[in-house]
């Protein structure tokens, strides 16, 4: 598993994105209130600046401003495209709209009507509360659809292209009996799989909540119903809950299991073929700290190393709470990153009775690489009246880190509350928005003091490398010079070398940029040493060899 932040290093740097007053960057008016935002893969930013969405660079680079009617769900893909769902309150029935990397403005895809499905049917109105996304704009949604004996609810599977598909419609359901409801889109992956919970009609049974499944080009499948044992033969499905499916196809469902003792709910988790089945948790078993037992998770996630995060409810001797919890697939074992009472990363201060206040504006993030962000409270250990949140960022294989917490200075002003939102209140399109990306980039907003004494929003990201430090040892200085010379033009993918590498530089490739990430921000006791190197480039290509006396006088990365 991919790590890029080891215990005791520095803490990694901030760049601020956006500030209510602020110019926008690229011009076109200021920053209003900055909220929600969301990074992709490539280190940009979708920020909702009051209902238009703002498209940003984490390195500062010009923003591209989409307005939009009112505040609709949003999501930006990989490839830098942003998918909007404009809320129709304000002047006539939702849709849905789409721009292609940053260039020219938002094309509707789907209109509240005549937007033609391969059955030939009109789509009438989508429902954006139900509206998910995966990559390249791919979405689903619930939409009313135009059928012989009048409008009826389906599952829409929709491209950019303006392609429309219905993935589930009422009428006959695989397995047998007829679908009669859906609730949700419920979740699609980047693999063209689809995973919802539907009510089936079956003979003689009445309606039964269902999970069917879709995993790449295969059918849609029943995966398990409300009666059907438990793969592991050890109870009986008595309810179904919500339901996700990772790029891998794997499946984490919150369900309802009666195993001889009465009802228990919890998550489980299968893999692509379900042939293996995990309990993740369950109410009443113990807390992994022993500080009480598990009450029910609140908001969880799947990551797409098969890792779960959720809040669990504790049940303790002194009152109820909410924790972070973690359950790694590597060891299929439950831990807890916010156990109450215990001392926090810094050692000067512990979580509080109740590390996780609300299950609304915590919600964790995973990445693909199973690191993972949110939100905690902390208790100043020498005064038990100083409560604040903090941000944290956790890889399973170097453990927990505080990213930063109220009261200190992001960018040189003080924050004064971390209002981590990793969804905008409506998106469901969560793949394509986390809070966290591949290579470990926060994205998060909160509060700044203003000189009158008010407060403004901005939005920032944190980022968990120092620029050049290629050896992750908290230093740049001649390890990491080693390192570029030594595997000098070669491809990071091709080559096997770690991802990390491509935090400097999208090409991929080692070469001037990652010579130019060490030299600019040289923080090493000695003058940089070129003649230890096994693969040395021709001197030519050391373009900045001339000036390295200069430079290694210049301040390391900027933060802000």
């Amino acid at each position: 598993m991919l790590s890029i932040a080891l215990p005791g290093v520095a803490n990694g740097t901030f760049n601020v994105v956006a500030v209510t007053g602020e110019p926008l960057p690229g011009g076109g008016g200021t920053w209003v209130n900055p909220i929600g935002p969301g990074i992709n893969a490539q280190g940009q930013v979708v920020i909702d600046n009051l209902g238009s969405h703002v498209v940003v660079d984490s390195g500062g680079s010009p923003a591209v401003l989409v307005g939009s009617i009112d505040n609709g769900p949003y999501a930006l893909d990989d490839s830098g495209g942003l998918l909007v769902g404009v809320n129709g309150r304000r002047g006539g029935p939702a849709s849905i709209a789409y721009q292609a990397n940053g260039a020219g403005g938002l094309t509707t895809i789907l209109p509240s009507i005549s937007a033609v499905t391969s059955l030939g049917e009109d789509i009438l109105a989508p429902r954006l509360d139900s509206m998910i996304a995966a990559d390249s704009g791919r979405f689903a949604v619930l939409a009313d659809i135009d059928a012989a004996g009048g409008s009826e609810k389906a599952i829409v599977i929709g491209t950019p292209a303006g392609t429309f598909d219905v993935l589930a419609r009422p009428g006959p359901a695989p397995g047998g009996g007829t679908f009669s409801s859906f609730l949700t889109a419920g979740d699609i992956n980047r693999a063209d799989g689809a995973l919802f919970t539907a009510g089936v009609d079956l003979p003689g049974q009445g309606v039964v909540n269902s999970v069917f499944v879709k995993h790449g080009g295969a059918a849609l499948a029943p995966l398990f119903r409300v009666g059907d044992p438990t793969p592991d033969g050890g109870g009986t499905i008595t309810g179904l809950g919500g339901g996700q499916i990772n790029d891998a196809g794997d499946i984490l469902v919150s369900a309802t299991v009666d195993e001889g003792f009465g009802p228990t709910t919890g998550l489980f988790r299968t893999d692509t073929t379900a042939q293996s089945w995990f309990n993740v948790m369950e109410y009443g078993q113990p807390s992994p700290n022993g500080n009480g037992v598990i009450d029910r998770p609140y908001e969880w996630t799947l990551g797409d190393t098969g890792d779960v995060a959720f809040l669990g409810g504790i049940i303790r001797p002194d009152g109820g709470g909410l924790e972070m919890m973690v359950w790694d697939e590597g060891t299929e074992s439950l831990t807890s990153l916010t156990p109450a009472g215990e001392l926090s990363p810094d050692g000067a201060s512990h979580f509080s009775d109740t590390p996780i206040r609300s299950p609304f504006g915590s919600q964790p993030t995973l990445n693909a690489h199973g690191q993972l962000a949110f939100v905690a409270d902390l208790v100043d250990a020498q005064d038990p009246n100083n409560e604040f949140d903090a941000l944290f960022f956790y890889d399973p294989d170097t453990g927990i880190r505080e990213i930063v917490r109220r009261g200190e200075e992001i960018g040189g002003r003080v924050n004064l509350g971390i209002a981590y939102d990793p969804f905008d209140g409506l998106n469901h399109a969560e793949r394509l928005t986390d809070s966290i990306n591949e290579a470990g980039q926060v994205a998060f907003y909160y509060s700044v003091m203003r000189e009158d004494g008010g407060s403004d929003a901005a939005a920032a990201v944190w980022s968990p490398w120092t620029p050049g430090d290629y050896n992750a040892s908290g230093q740049v200085e001649q390890g990491d010079l080693d390192l570029v010379l030594q595997n000098w033009g070669r491809d990071t993918v091709a080559n096997g070398i770690p991802t990390g590498w491509t935090n400097d530089l999208p090409d991929g490739l080692i070469d001037q940029s990652e010579l130019d990430g060490v030299l600019l921000n040289w923080g090493g006791t000695a003058s940089p040493d070129f003649s230890g190197a096994s693969n040395v480039p021709e001197p030519g290509a050391l373009v900045w060899s001339g000036l390295l006396l200069g430079l290694i006088r210049r301040p390391r990365y900027r933060v802000g």
